[in-house]
């Protein structure tokens, strides 16, 4: 089967997303016999970095192809000029089968459906429910009733989410079973150990970007540094909140103990969760947000807010703790919680367990394939 996965960003932009989609092309190949090409934009980073060329992979049976010109991802120009280049490119090959990820490649797959029989698949995931708070106004408005168009008005053969909110709302408000509820996997780490950091030491792994409630989990930890005199905590990734963060860490008097580590490498992360004490992740929304099954993959413990598919797997006190979004108290009470806790690790083991039972990327990519084999016979 070829198979075209449509999706507007990648390296140097990671995220779930794009872990899902390495993955699932990986796999398809590997394992399921296919033939894939990822269609992404050609991008600049930060630092005016160009990452626009080709990649070729597994005997070129797996292709990495970049279209557009190299602007940064946050360029509207660029993102919708993508959606139309993506389609003529698309048009101009043979697939079996075309899948998207959210949200403005939604739009391509609308256009290609007006000139091809090709089936069409789309991953609703990612969801922002919190449009007016990270952008304003006007735009904020206009941004929100774009995702509800692409993800619930659009027609598509199949639609897969990790949003298990969305997938009961979407059989329940529109009548249809061309939906399924696919979560993420995750491979284990290796088998290595990691000395634990000698004060305690909580982590967050992300994008640093305002729906990941990053200011809230600055404020809850300067209550905690009141109580607790050796504590830290760590921040790994990037993203324009970075700089928003450092300042506001200089206010809160808190910047000796956040060390902002920022992009590593796969093998740097594992480290940083081997050695982490607990993981903290106080996002606005997440649909199935990877970061959770990462760090039990490390057997490291969790705190993290009642949004998306999170609570389907978070159970409070069993292998984490769960808090409200944009609770900084409850937040801060969660943490304390957590340092008090001498059984602290048996959570980390807890979803070590599940993770390591039930939740693998291969199973992730059987459920993806037998979606895309039905819809081609």
């Amino acid at each position: 089967m070829k198979i075209a996965l449509l999706i507007d960003a990648w390296w140097p932009i990671i995220g779930g997303g794009q872990k899902l989609f390495w993955e699932l092309a990986k796999g398809l190949v590997k394992n399921h016999h296919c033939q894939v090409m990822i269609i992404t934009r050609a991008l600049k980073d930060e630092g005016g970095n160009i990452f626009a060329e080709n990649e070729f992979y597994f005997k070129n049976k797996l292709k990495i192809i970049r279209l557009g010109p190299p602007l940064k991802w946050t360029n509207l120009f660029g993102r919708f000029w993508f959606t139309l280049q993506s389609a003529v490119f698309i048009l101009s090959h043979n697939f079996d089968l075309i899948h998207a990820s959210s949200f403005l490649p939604g739009i391509t797959l609308q256009i290609i459906k007006l000139f091809k029989k090709t089936p069409i698949t789309f991953s609703a995931i990612g969801f922002n429910h919190f449009w007016q708070e990270t952008n304003p106004g006007l735009k904020g408005k206009l941004f929100g009733i774009i995702e509800e168009i692409i993800t619930e008005k659009f027609n598509y053969d199949w639609l897969i989410t990790d949003d298990f909110d969305f997938y009961k709302r979407y059989q329940h408000k529109h009548n249809k079973k061309n939906i399924s509820f696919i979560v993420n996997g995750v491979e284990l780490w290796s088998k290595k150990k990691e000395k634990k950091w000698l004060t305690f030491t909580f982590l967050f792994v992300g994008r640093l970007e305002k729906r990941k409630g990053i200011k809230y989990l600055l404020k809850a930890f300067k209550k905690v540094c009141r109580e607790f005199k050796n504590v830290h905590l760590r921040i790994v990734g990037g993203g324009e909140e970075r700089e928003e963060c450092r300042k506001l860490c200089f206010r809160l008097g808190i910047k000796r103990k956040v060390i902002f580590v920022g992009r590593v490498s796969e093998k740097q992360k594992e480290a940083e969760y081997k050695k982490a004490h607990c993981l903290v992740l106080p996002s606005l929304w997440e649909g199935h947000p990877l970061v959770i099954f990462e760090a039990w993959a490390a057997k490291l413990p969790i705190i993290a807010t009642r949004v998306g598919s999170i609570e389907n797997f978070l159970k409070e006190g069993e292998n984490g703790y769960l808090v409200k979004p944009k609770n900084i108290n409850e937040l801060y009470q969660k943490m304390v919680k957590a340092l008090e806790n001498n059984s602290l690790s048996m959570l980390g083991k807890k979803g070590f367990q599940l993770v390591q039972n039930k939740y693998r990327w291969e199973v992730t990519v059987r459920d993806y394939f037998q979606v895309f084999k039905r819809l081609r016979q």
